[in-house]
């Protein structure tokens, strides 16, 4: 694995256009599990209710969305002050094992090709493990059982090469209000973005940039770290979905990224958008939908859109 890995710091970025953002490839991609078994204790397991923030529930929020909000919008609203959970490193190494990633919380996962994940909290105080029929436990590091133990070790080498190889994926916009009322943004030197073995950026190494805020969805001693739930990979993007619902998608040519996260309502949910230059913005889809947003983000949610109902589909939702 550590002759493969460190291969991967030698490819190039996928210069991929985005022909308008169709999605010509048809989506097959039915990695996914549905948690059936959540633990709340250590080591200990209690059946639990299953997710509904479903792929069906986000692309009825998304259309509505873009149904409502204006025509001929060149800009964007008010961006708020924090961001949702996202995937902000990510590693394709599923020829062999799997798909690894970093949460914006420092939490790390893999995603196995026998659809088995491993997590550790931000804290390195939990290891998270669900088996492939979504039963999930949870130990210290320091009392591992052994079946447990060469999965972690995996886990353990992945973050450390991402840590070592791989840059963050956005900044976030800090937003201040003058003394006016007005509402001027700000952020710090921006940072490249992730890659994988195919390259999804630059492999620079990111030190002392701030990394974006978590608003909810991290991981606690109270929480589950959420893992990637499925993910696919086309010719212009790697697409991600996480346990709570959230959506991600990266763009490879110009490494813009939009999120949208894990709620039931555009009152609840957020849009998180990345530039080209790095630099994040946190919008409520509400607040989209009423005033519009520019063509750069609304040309990738329609794309967005486009991934969620076919994910929808597979998973037998009626949109």
């Amino acid at each position: 694995i550590r002759d493969a890995a460190l291969r991967l710091r030698d490819t190039k970025d996928c210069n991929v256009g985005l022909n308008g953002l169709r999605l010509f490839e048809k989506l097959t991609s039915a990695i996914y599990t549905t948690d059936s078994k959540n633990t709340n204790c250590l080591g200990g397991m209690v059946a639990g209710k299953k997710k509904d923030v479903t792929s069906g529930t986000l692309y009825n929020l998304l259309a509505a969305c873009l149904d409502s909000m204006p025509d001929g919008v060149g800009s964007n609203p008010t961006p708020l002050s924090y961001s949702p959970l996202f995937i902000t490193k990510w590693i394709d190494y599923s020829n062999k094992y799997g798909f690894g990633y970093q949460l914006s919380d420092q939490s790390v996962g893999v995603f196995f090709n026998d659809l088995t994940r491993i997590s550790i909290s931000h804290d390195k105080s939990r290891v998270e493990f669900h088996d492939n029929n979504g039963r999930l436990s949870i130990v210290s590091p320091s009392t591992l059982p052994a079946w447990l133990q060469e999965r972690y070790h995996l886990l353990r080498y992945v973050a450390s090469y991402m840590d070592e190889n791989l840059s963050e994926a956005g900044e976030t916009t800090n937003v201040t209000t003058t003394s006016s009322g007005n509402t001027s943004n700000s952020s710090n030197n921006s940072s490249t973005s992730s890659t994988s073995s195919s390259g999804d950026g630059s492999n620079n190494n990111s030190n002392g940039n701030n990394k974006a805020n978590s608003s909810s969805g991290g991981s606690s001693n109270s929480q589950t770290v959420p893992h990637v739930r499925r993910w696919d990979r086309t010719p212009k993007s790697i697409i991600m979905q996480l346990s709570n619902g959230t959506f991600q998608i990266n763009f490879f040519k110009d490494h813009t990224k939009i999120i949208v996260s894990g709620e039931r309502s555009s009152e609840e949910a957020c849009l998180l958008y990345i530039n080209s230059d790095r630099v994040s913005s946190t919008f409520k889809l509400s607040h989209v939908a009423s005033s519009g947003c520019d063509g750069a983000i609304r040309e990738r949610l329609v794309y967005a859109l486009s991934c969620l109902r076919q994910y929808a589909e597979l998973d037998g939702e009626e949109v």
